[in-house]
């Protein structure tokens, strides 16, 4: 059960400051699907975040299982968000160098679960969701929808208690965002869903309970709460090395037309740099006068010339090189 206490938010600016989120109180149980509507600018999304663990509160207290986040630090919070919580993004937020299977499969990459062994968990969550047969397609083959819902199996996969969904339907059509809602929907059964939506009728359809927010307070909240208590336990998660080395070999397969173009610029620019350094640095006298010596030119001739009525006379004095 998540409960926010008297949870105030400001945002600073160089002239000014903006009080986000007013004393906020509310509770949420393990489980349905909860809708936070609101314009642009009320601060559901700011919610939404604080909730997520994304944003900090700068007074109240946020309490997840009965255990307070008033003294977390950033750590904690990255542990929170990284087992408890699963991100669904308007934008959708996949990789586009890893196709469907390891889009999903990343997200026990980070938990360090051996990929031999979590095959069948990846594969019932592709069932679940409906993308059966496009485990091998990239992003870029599929459609918004499609994209959307591996976006939800990535956040499903890890098992969290949470799945936030920032406008998940934003980007998508009527027959995409049916069959998103619906899912997550399906989902709720089992896990605490919230949605930041500005589609009112979107939330009268598929709301278990509806939260409205403006100028940063709760103005109405309609609907049901599932009450009960599970003990908090957060999984400190780390990137593995060779997870990001295969990311970033990954990364560099897709784009390497630009990354063998941004090579070739770098190694011209340590030439370019390298000779302008030995140019200013190159002692240009001493080098001629060792250069004269070496050849035996012990006196240079320096020739003076001036004009003395358009008559040209030159004078010439020997001197020690």
């Amino acid at each position: 059960m998540i409960r926010l206490i008297n949870i105030n938010k400001f945002y600073h600016s160089t002239s000014e400051k903006f009080h986000a989120l007013k004393d906020i109180n509310l509770t949420f149980g393990q489980r349905g699907m909860h809708f936070i509507v609101g314009k642009s600018g009320s601060g559901k999304s700011t919610l939404l975040n604080i909730i997520g663990g994304i944003d900090q509160y700068d007074s109240g207290d946020l309490i997840i299982d009965d255990v307070s986040t008033k003294d977390f630090s950033s750590k904690d919070f990255h542990t929170y968000r990284n087992s408890y919580v699963g991100f669904v993004f308007q934008e959708f937020n996949v990789l586009k160098g890893l196709n469907v299977y390891d889009n999903i499969a990343i997200s026990l990459d980070l938990q360090h679960k051996n990929p031999k062994e979590y095959h069948k968990e990846v594969q019932a969550i592709i069932d679940r969701v409906g993308l059966t047969g496009l485990e091998k397609r990239m992003m870029n083959q599929i459609s918004g929808g499609e994209r959307q819902r591996v976006a939800i199996a990535r956040a499903l996969i890890k098992n969290p208690r949470i799945i936030i969904a920032d406008e998940p339907t934003g980007n998508l059509d009527s027959n995409n965002s049916k069959i998103v809602m619906d899912l997550l929907k399906d989902l709720s059964r089992d896990h605490l869903i919230l949605i930041v939506t500005h589609n009112k009728k979107l939330a009268n359809k598929y709301a278990d309970r509806v939260l409205e927010i403006k100028d940063g307070r709760v103005i109405s909240d309609t609907g049901d709460i599932e009450t009960g208590e599970t003990p908090l336990s957060l999984k400190p998660i780390t990137t593995p090395i060779k997870t990001s080395f295969n990311l970033a070999l990954k990364a560099v397969m897709l784009f390497k037309y630009r990354f063998i173009f941004m090579i070739l610029l770098f190694a011209l620019s340590l030439t370019f740099a390298g000779v302008v350094v030995n140019l200013s640095l190159a002692d240009t006298t001493g080098e001629y006068a060792v250069y004269q010596k070496t050849y035996g030119n012990e006196y240079v001739a320096l020739q003076k010339k001036y004009y003395n009525n358009n008559n040209i006379h030159h004078k010439k004095k020997p001197v020690p090189n």
